[in-house]
């Protein structure tokens, strides 16, 4: 790879780097063509990308990213930057699963939002359920006191009703 060609890896890295919400650092030493293949479009699927690079040239372009920096250290032995565009949890679920039947595949650590991911927190993010999941059991949190409340407001309506009935049929 001579110098223009790695010049154009680093700026790839950068604009992936900084275009993306997340990123995360795999290790796929001994994996094979085939198995990169699959997880490659497993990520595509999920709106995400993977790139495969030299440390030094991921570190040069982590340095010139902002907030990206916290990966440095993690850069070593052969790793793949994984890049996910918008469905975060996504993508974190199929790094999970994938590692689950690729013996080799590890995940490291994750970037997100300027913060590092340890193994356990890109763990806890893939078994997140969806976002439309996620947003129903909001919805039904907020629903809950309201429908509560309008249940009360009704026993109480029903109640003065019973009481008034039995009043009137005391009275005839």
């Amino acid at each position: 790879m001579n110098r223009q060609e790695k010049e154009l890896l680093v700026s790839n890295l950068r604009e992936q780097f900084a275009g993306s919400q997340a990123a995360f650092l795999v290790g796929v030493q001994g994996l094979t063509v085939a198995q990169l293949q699959q997880l490659r479009r497993s990520v595509r699927e999920k709106d995400g990308s993977m790139l495969v690079a030299k440390n030094t040239l991921l570190m040069r372009a982590a340095s010139e990213v902002e907030g990206v920096d916290v990966l440095r250290p993690h850069f070593r032995s052969q790793i793949a930057v994984v890049f996910a565009k918008s469905d975060v949890p996504g993508v974190a679920k199929v790094l999970f699963d994938a590692s689950k039947n690729m013996e080799r595949l590890e995940t490291s650590v994750g970037y997100f939002e300027g913060a590092l991911l340890t193994k356990q927190t890109v763990e806890f993010l893939a078994t997140l359920p969806p976002r439309e999941v996620l947003l129903a059991q909001v919805c039904a949190g907020i629903q809950a006191p309201i429908t509560g409340f309008v249940s009360v407001l009704h026993q109480m309506v029903a109640r003065l009703l019973y009481v008034l009935k039995q009043a009137s049929e005391k009275q005839s």
